[in-house]
């Protein structure tokens, strides 16, 4: 009885840790959304779950994360509600990326150095790829006509930019 009581203080104190570190980004929220406060908790789970997939990716490659949660919360602030540097879509809590980068398979590691936000669609994109080549490969894009520019905004999206130009076919999903 008295460890349940004590596991439950426990998830309720974490409970409210998380919420006044959420708490801190609601101002930023408030750029972008009419529910600041629902936003901030959904962004701060993403941050961390963030954090848990560069740790988990850094394992498998042997390397050490540099990054926290609280470095990104900072880092967060000064691109919310502000344009995605590729593609200029506004960014908030449902289109928010950490991309690397140089990114881990080209030699890259997690720190705060090596680390941006982006949106969604355009870390997919980019993949692999370093910023100065991804820049080159969207002003080629841009350069289509409509049509062919979704078009191919479409295929670098699908399954995670793997799309082998070559063979005209999608390629296995490997890590970025």
């Amino acid at each position: 009885m008295i460890v349940i009581r004590n596991n439950i203080m426990k998830a309720k104190k974490k409970t409210k840790q998380r919420e006044r570190k959420s708490d801190a980004l609601i101002v930023y929220c408030a750029k972008y959304s009419k529910r600041p406060k629902l936003a901030s908790v959904r962004l701060d789970k993403k941050l961390v779950n963030m954090i848990n997939t560069c740790r988990t990716r850094d394992k498998k490659l042997e390397l050490q994360t540099l990054i926290t949660t609280s470095m990104l919360r900072e880092k967060v602030k000064h691109v919310l509600g502000e344009p995605c540097k590729y593609c200029g879509t506004i960014l908030d809590h449902n289109n928010i990326s950490l991309d690397h980068i140089v990114p881990l398979a080209r030699g890259g590691n997690s720190s705060e150095a090596n680390v941006q936000f982006i949106c969604n669609i355009c870390n997919r994109q980019k993949d692999k790829m370093l910023e100065q080549e991804f820049k080159q490969l969207k002003e080629l894009i841009n350069s289509f006509s409509e049509i062919s520019r979704i078009y191919v905004n479409r295929k670098l999206s699908m399954n995670g930019g793997h799309y082998d130009l070559s063979k005209g076919t999608q390629t296995e999903s490997k890590e970025g």
